[in-house]
């Protein structure tokens, strides 16, 4: 009987070790193609990390079970395979020169990784989709910073990583009112940092070897280095990258970190000498004390030991940069399992349907997202402007005539300026009349999917509606893809019924379309028969007439004899195989975007 148990144990054991290393060897499959190369390893490790000598990626075990962190994560980490190139800091004061290591390790690794992300998402569309869910899903879990007992420079790193998940907006509410300002202070250079790439490196030939051995050499200790073409554009956006970087942003940065050592020696000078304080406790009261002004507090080696041990220690337990500021959801999850709240069966249902059907038309998402994206991207080449104390190149004549002038401005950096892509928001209305069940209400929701999932990870605005006698909210512009909409998007199947009035429907979508603060308007309304009632053709045709020329307006005729759809809408394919409505979805959108 033991023996038997033991067998058991084993077997369980080798399939769980045997399943482990087919996901590890999956993941490596994906990091080769996205980094296109086959030299990377993929080995288990205590937290996700990349190693640039070793070349090496090391991913967690325990987050193997979920395979969409995985593929965002792993993203990331071939982000700064291609794109971070490891150089040292220039400018570092006497008053300065204290900061360790591992803080200065820290904040380039918080700075760096919008940079890479977009990075990769600018060479694989579908990569911004993984990591766009993963940073909505944190988003929707993630705790108030100021409440969070952090030191003040993880405060602003964590802030800075926080805006960039949410678009750069503001996190005003979640911050202390100082950090607040530093965010204000720093954030258009902060969202120029992102922008910093290889392909914005336009030097060539002996004009890129110029700008290599003044902006690079400086920074890796050497004479010389042989290099191809490509790694000289890669360095080189390193080091303007890091040049930006350590202007306003890094000086905040530096204040920050001599504050919370202030604040430490300030909770040290008021403990009994003859107590030995907890080293949490010292730094839960260091960084709860109030605002105020810690520039008389003389800070001793033990303050700075202290808050280096505090890097040094948060370095070695964190996953990725941005995990401690979630906890939130671990809490909530914790929650939900001591009160036995599972998720319910109907949830799980939901889940897993939506699950499936995407993984029907994943391929279709990337290419979707790929081609929208060319399509969405800027039309007009930008320009190099001058006069920057920091940037993206150097001004090489500028820079010569200040020094001949002997003049101490370092006004000769350059920068280019930015051309954002075509600000576009987004409606899908779908009929959940009761002719829609069956295959119908599933190619429609196949079609959501597409539209709803492609759209997002290229930023465009975007809500999705059902229509019967009304138009019912499904997820709406500010609802991100996190489990509890695609629960709701899921539930449409259950939604199927009754009659629809389109002309009703519409104009309630295109009201709360058109308000969208967007430079175009697309509104797409799937049908699969005429408008009921007696006056139903009439009052659609008179609701189209009035904003047909304010919106893109696409009408999709699902399944057959739906030709009606071209006698109302501008746009229009009718009698669609119930087996193409999804694909017909991508193909239209391209089409009428590209009619600009």
């Amino acid at each position: 009987m033991s023996s038997s148990v033991g067998m058991d144990s084993d077997s369980t054991h080798k399939s769980l070790e045997s399943w482990e290393f087919q996901r590890l060897d999956e993941l490596s499959s994906l990091v080769a193609g996205l980094a296109g190369r086959d030299d990377i390893q993929l080995q288990f490790g205590s937290r996700w990390a990349w190693s640039a000598s070793e070349k090496k990626v090391l991913v967690p075990k325990q987050d193997l079970a979920d395979l969409n962190r995985c593929r965002a994560i792993a993203a990331h980490e071939v982000g700064h395979v291609l794109f971070t190139r490891h150089m040292r800091q220039l400018g570092l004061t006497e008053e300065s020169a204290h900061i360790p290591n591992v803080f200065l390790h820290f904040m380039h690794n918080v700075f760096e990784d919008p940079r890479v992300e977009n990075g990769v998402g600018n060479h694989y569309p579908g990569a911004l989709f993984w990591l766009q869910r993963l940073h909505a899903e944190e988003e929707a879990n993630a705790a108030v910073l100021k409440e969070q007992g952090l030191p003040k420079a993880m405060e602003f790193f964590y802030a800075h990583l926080r805006e960039y998940h949410r678009g750069w907006t503001s996190i005003e509410s979640d911050v202390t009112e100082n950090i607040a300002q530093i965010l204000d202070h720093t954030r258009a250079d902060r969202q120029f940092l992102s922008t910093i790439l290889p392909n914005t490196v336009e030097e060539e030939g002996l004009d890129l070897d110029l700008v290599f051995n003044l902006e690079v050499l400086p920074r890796l200790d050497v004479d010389t280095v042989m290099i191809s073409t490509i790694e000289q554009q890669r360095y080189v956006a390193q080091a303007r990258m890091m040049n930006v970087m350590e202007g306003s942003i890094r000086k905040q940065a530096f204040m920050l970190y001599q504050q919370d050592e202030r604040r430490i020696q300030q909770v040290l000078n008021q403990s009994k000498p003859d107590v030995e304080q907890d080293l949490n406790q010292i730094f839960k009261s260091a960084f709860a004390l109030p605002e105020g002004n810690f520039d008389d507090v003389v800070v001793g080696d033990k303050a700075r030991r202290m808050l280096k041990e505090w890097y040094e220690k948060h370095q070695k337990t964190a996953g990725v940069s941005t995990e401690q500021i979630f906890r939130r959801a671990k809490r909530t999850r914790d929650r939900r399992r001591r009160r036995g709240g599972q998720p319910s069966d109907e949830t799980q249902t939901l889940i897993r349907t939506y699950d499936q059907m995407r993984t029907q038309i994943a391929n279709q998402i990337q290419k979707m997202t790929q081609e929208l994206n060319d399509i969405l991207r800027p039309t007009k080449a930008s320009k190099w402007k001058t006069g920057y104390t920091s940037g993206s190149r150097v001004n090489v004549r500028k820079m010569i005539q200040l020094e001949a002038r002997n003049q101490g401005e370092f006004d000769f950096w350059e920068r280019k300026t930015q051309i954002n892509k075509r600000n576009v928001a987004a409606t899908l209305l779908i009929d959940l009349s009761g002719s829609m069940t069956g295959q119908k209400s599933e190619a429609a929701l196949l079609g959501a999917i597409l539209f709803w999932e492609s759209l997002v990870a290229l930023g465009v605005s975007t809500s999705i509606s059902g229509f019967k006698t009304e138009r019912i909210p499904i997820v709406g512009f500010d609802e991100s893809i996190v489990l509890n909409s695609r629960k709701k998007v899921a539930n449409m199947l259950n939604m199927v019924g009754s009659v629809n009035h389109d002309a009703v429907a519409l104009r309630s979508a295109y009201e709360e379309l058109i308000v969208q603060p967007s430079e175009e308007h697309v509104l797409i309304v799937i049908s699969d028969g005429q408008p009921v009632g007696d006056n139903g053709s009439a009052e659609l045709s008179e609701v189209i007439d009035q904003i047909r020329h304010r919106v893109h307006l696409i009408g999709l005729g699902l399944g057959e004899d739906t030709e009606h759809v071209s006698q109302f809408y501008p746009h229009a394919v009718g009698s669609i195989p119930v087996s193409e409505l999804s694909r017909e979805i991508g193909t239209i959108l391209q089409k009428v975007l590209r009619r600009r």
